[in-house]
């Protein structure tokens, strides 16, 4: 079996066939996400579990996902018979310590109101030496202050919020994880990566 390893090298230069009915957060997390064959993968937020099903197409794995949104859940157990998808909110990850190789999350992130304890489930749930991937919304400072500013305007609930690199780096650093880099796949869309020390 593949070791996983901390290498800053990336999948960036492998040329990676996507689905189109993927969002660009999905498609980065593809790109991105380093998993051996018989890993355990979770997705949090998968919707109706579009990447969970490129990620069993191309790994042999297993992959579960949780999603707060009923008619998402309904549609990927349907297409997912086999995979274990739970009705659950992004920061409160129903499994137990140390379950998962590979953790992946995209728009939740960006809409949870307590990201810092979506990261600290997040760490408890994943292996050491496993691997956090998380997909946000990122565009130029100038842009994403201005949409930063207009989402906090309209009272939203979940308002997007655009992470700059700093922000990124640093909100995982400071929930323990190592080796943090980000990288920005497309337009309005970039990917931070960290791990989990194996030995804390």
């Amino acid at each position: 079996m593949l070791q996983k390893t901390h290498s800053s090298v990336s999948r960036q230069g492998t040329k990676v066939i996507q689905p189109s009915r993927m969002s660009a957060g999905e498609r980065g997390l593809l790109q991105f996400a380093i998993i051996d064959d018989e890993d355990r993968l979770l997705h949090i937020a998968c919707s109706k579990g579009t990447l969970l099903r490129e990620l069993l197409r191309k790994y042999h794995c297993e992959a579960c996902g949780t999603t707060n949104n009923l008619e998402d859940l309904r549609h990927a157990r349907q297409t997912l018979p086999d995979s274990d998808i739970i009705y659950a909110q992004p920061d409160e990850i129903p499994w137990r310590d140390e379950s998962f190789s590979v953790i992946m999350c995209n728009a939740a992130y960006n809409q949870v109101d307590d990201p810092g304890k979506m990261l600290e489930e997040s760490m408890r749930v994943l292996k050491p030496g496993g691997q956090i991937l998380i997909a946000l919304t990122w565009y130029p400072t100038p842009i994403a202050g201005v949409i930063n500013y207009f989402t906090g305007q309209a009272g939203t609930e979940s308002p997007i919020y655009c992470y700059s690199k700093q922000e990124a780096i640093a909100s995982l650093e400071a929930m323990g994880f190592e080796s943090v880099t980000w990288h920005s796949n497309e337009l309005g869309s970039s990917v931070v990566i960290g791990w989990k020390p194996k030995y804390q």
